[in-house]
């Protein structure tokens, strides 16, 4: 493969939509990250229309914790995205199977919370977080990915499946998600709090044999419970993954408040 302008060293990613590769940004003699369409979706519209779509998301939502767009383009039929590299290539999904410590775990959801809260500022909604949506820098710093299903809050609804296809990934899919209702800001709040439960504990609040089944279990099962230690991050919890708005964050800016409160031990 080539792009002009890019020398592409090696493949370091792949998915169901793109593939991403290491590359030399020749001009400015920099490692770069590009993410290429797969080219049997380049002929598909709403795939390609999708794509292109993230990279213009991304690129106006500058914030330290959300990943950079240095470019947006197509050649020989590709569609990419041109975007910082992060070496380590390792996602919050990893630092789960390796074990996060409850302080560190905090600090990822704050830093996850500044990210939305740039992104719902613009009346972004992100409506995928998940932990293999969230990656780090080599200083350790939280850096949020993956804009390809965002969508505006002026046009947030959605249907539980859209060409046999849930839209969300269901371990994480928020209550209104999962019954097809309006979604909004608060969406992705319920989604950073099934994160932070499965940072603290290892594994996902509720399990299914279906996704169907999985989906309705967030919307009919009561939030799950702390044990030992943990139970003072309830009231945190509690409050992310409340099924209904009226008791669910509102914004993130009260989800970094409560967090400084609690790092501040009140």
């Amino acid at each position: 493969m080539e792009i002009p302008g890019y020398k592409i060293e090696r493949e370091i990613g792949k998915g169901g939509m793109a593939r991403v590769y290491l590359a030399l940004h020749k001009a400015l003699n920099r490692k770069v990250a590009i993410k290429v369409l797969n080219r049997q979706l380049d002929s598909d519209s709403q795939h390609s229309d999708r794509f292109i779509r993230e990279a213009r998301i991304v690129a106006n939502l500058t914030h330290p914790n959300i990943v950079t767009i240095h470019d947006v383009g197509e050649h020989d039929g590709h569609n990419y995205i041109v975007m910082e590299l992060l070496p380590s290539g390792e996602t919050l999904s990893d630092k789960i199977k390796a074990g996060v410590d409850n302080q560190y775990a905090l600090s990822i959801v704050r830093q996850v919370a500044t990210a939305l809260k740039a992104a719902h500022e613009k009346n972004i909604v992100h409506r995928d977080i998940k932990p293999e949506n969230i990656m780090f820098r080599k200083d350790g710093s939280v850096v949020l990915m993956d804009f390809g299903v965002a969508r505006s809050v002026d046009s947030a609804t959605i249907q539980v499946t859209r060409a046999g296809q849930i839209i969300g990934t269901p371990h994480y899919i928020s209550p209104e998600q999962a019954k097809g209702e309006n979604i909004g800001t608060y969406s992705d709040i319920y989604s950073l709090g099934v994160v932070f439960y499965q940072m603290l504990t290892g594994k996902v609040p509720y399990d299914a044999d279906t996704p169907i089944a999985l989906v309705f279990k967030h919307v009919s099962e009561p939030v799950p419970r702390f044990a030992g230690d943990l139970a003072v991050y309830q009231p945190l919890l509690d409050r992310m993954m409340a099924k209904t708005l009226d008791r669910r964050y509102s914004n993130c800016d009260q989800i970094i408040a409560d967090i400084d409160s609690i790092e501040a031990g009140k």
